[in-house]
């Protein structure tokens, strides 16, 4: 906004800002236009309600002749001094600059104090379309297209947006078009176009089938702006972990399902109905219901309408406040002994360890809190024994707390042994284990999971291992995602399929939980298939029946 002072006619000026459509009569194309109004207060009311009531105005020009078609105030302010109070209109948001600027404007404010002297925008419509297209063009493609200031390239541009204009300019508060770029290809053409409204997704097929014929050439189209979503828990904000969720999708006019994306971590995966999920298909509000919430649903969602050329997209965002999926709660030493003559007191060293993730949690250790938002791995808290005052055993808790208040908690039992309790002997990396209890080793770094061990009548008993190659837990994982609606089978099994026989190539160093972890694999591949009706090439089919038959698993 850059206002001069003026004199001063009442006790305040008003500066309203309209977003004007003019049609130019001689090229047969409309833009959209900014303008600023600086009216008295005292009329400032009838001023604007006048303009508005008597579009279309007809402009007289030399040559051609002007209309303007649509006025619409975006912006109004209350100027005193050198300061102006600015509020946006209703269905109206302020612009980029005004927030980059202004950052305390755009933290739910109705009302935005502003420098007089800043030349900045103001308030700009909340749904707004964006058009990004290709057009093809079948000529021949020359070096100097690929530079900007050239003649080739200043014509060719001038020529295709002026007829790019003429097809689609008169679509609702059409605001521009402009070209990004040329490549080969014949000539292909990049460019994008921007409305401040929605327009009919009928009569946008039929400009673009006009636009193509008339240019001699094939353009495909995409945009975003047009396809309506609401996340209805949440405020589209943040969710709870555990609860569901449905997502919906529109499209005015619309006659084909769409299709659902999840994009995590930049990588894009097509959602489909699973074992988490229902993708519905009855029109024409579209939805996706995820039965129970976590850290594979949270991303960025696609809903997309394809059908010839043409593509709408609509987007949202769903951010999941996240629970560990497992506490791993192990004490040092697992069984203090206070047999030992001269022993007071015994430190004790309390570990929880949880997968990392973006979650911040705030961690409780019993009832006094250890550490507060942090991210790590691992947490520790440490106890003293008291071995003339314990009486049994003791039980000390970690707790984690997510964003949204949701706990998960995991209780480490610290097991005394005392006076003429009966343990067994340290024996390699198996620590000292009063009777009847049992040790618990994390598995190698290469693996995932426990080993236990109990500590029978004085006597160890044989060890167990529920010990995974973490390459095929990771396998594991990707084929869970997979059942749960996330992937589609026909591009994902035959990975999984490979990394599952690459991490089970060696059968003999195979352990019953890396057996019962491939089946698993195979069952989820299986039903991620049924539910999706997906056909397998025969190089799926190859990869899967050399695994069965190096384990002679039952098709």
């Amino acid at each position: 906004m850059k206002i001069s002072p003026l004199a001063v006619l009442s006790c305040a000026l008003f500066v309203l800002t309209f977003q004007v459509t003019i049609t130019d009569e001689a090229n047969l194309s409309s833009m959209g236009y900014y303008a600023e109004l600086v009216l008295d207060g005292n009329v400032a009311d009838s001023v604007s309600s006048n303009i508005q009531s008597n579009t279309p105005i007809t402009l007289a020009g030399e040559s051609n002749n002007a209309t303007i078609n649509n006025v619409s105030i975006t912006t109004d302010c209350r100027v005193i001094g050198q300061e102006a109070e600015c509020r946006c209109q209703q269905s109206y948001v302020w612009s980029g600059s005004v927030c980059s600027l202004y950052p305390q404007c755009c933290l739910n404010k109705t009302v935005c104090k502003m420098n007089l002297l800043d030349n900045i925008s103001m308030c700009l419509p909340k749904t707004r379309v964006t058009v990004r297209g290709t057009l093809t063009i079948t000529d021949t493609f020359t070096e100097d297209l690929n530079i900007i200031k050239s003649a080739a390239y200043t014509n060719l541009t001038k020529k295709i947006e002026d007829q790019l204009k003429i097809h689609f300019s008169d679509l609702n508060e059409f605001d521009c078009v402009k070209i990004i770029r040329f490549s080969k290809g014949s000539i292909i053409v990049e460019f994008v176009m921007l409305t401040n409204a929605l327009f009919s997704n009928k009569i946008f097929e039929q400009k673009v089938k006009n636009a193509s014929s008339s240019l001699n050439g094939s353009i495909t189209v995409s945009t975003t702006g047009i396809v309506q979503m609401t996340i209805k828990e949440g405020n589209e904000k943040t969710v709870k972990s555990g609860i569901q969720v449905e997502i919906t999708c529109t499209l005015e006019g619309n006659t084909i399902k769409p299709k659902w994306f999840l994009s995590q971590k930049g990588v894009l995966q097509e959602i489909l109905s699973g074992n988490q999920v229902d993708v519905g298909s009855v029109g024409p509000v579209y939805s996706i219901k995820i039965f129970k919430t976590s850290e594979n649903w949270g991303g960025i969602y696609t809903c997309e309408f394809s059908q010839g050329s043409i593509t709408h997209k609509g987007f949202k965002t769903l951010q999941v406040a996240l629970l560990p999926d497992y506490i791993v709660g192990v004490a040092n030493p697992q069984f203090p002994d206070c047999r030992e003559n001269g022993v007071i007191q015994i430190q004790v060293n309390s570990t929880c360890s949880i997968k990392k993730s973006n979650e911040t949690y705030t961690v409780k250790w019993t009832n006094a809190i250890s550490n507060l938002k942090v991210t790590e791995e691992v947490y520790t808290s440490s106890v003293t024994v008291d071995c003339a005052a314990v009486a049994g055993d003791i039980t000390v808790m970690c707790s984690f707390e997510n964003s949204m208040q949701q706990v998960k908690s995991q209780v480490i039992n610290i097991s005394i042994i005392k006076g003429d309790d009966n343990a067994c002997p340290k024996e390699e990396d198996w620590p000292l284990t009063k009777m009847g209890k049992v040790a618990v080793l994390q598995c190698a770094v290469t693996e995932v999971g426990t080993r236990t061990r109990k500590c029978g009548e004085s006597k160890w008993e044989e060890s167990l291992e529920d010990c995974i190659d973490r390459k095929l837990y990771e396998v594991r994982q990707r084929a869970e995602k997979m059942a749960a609606g996330i992937g589609n089978p026909k591009y994902l099994v035959n990975d999984l399929l490979n990394g599952l026989a690459a991490g089970t190539d060696k059968k003999d160093q195979v352990s019953v939980a890396g057996l019962n972890a491939s089946l698993a694999v195979l069952k989820l591949i299986s039903s991620a298939s049924m539910n999706t009706n997906t056909t397998f090439s025969g190089d799926v089919l190859t990869v899967s029946f050399l695994f069965t038959e190096t384990f002679k698993i039952e098709a």
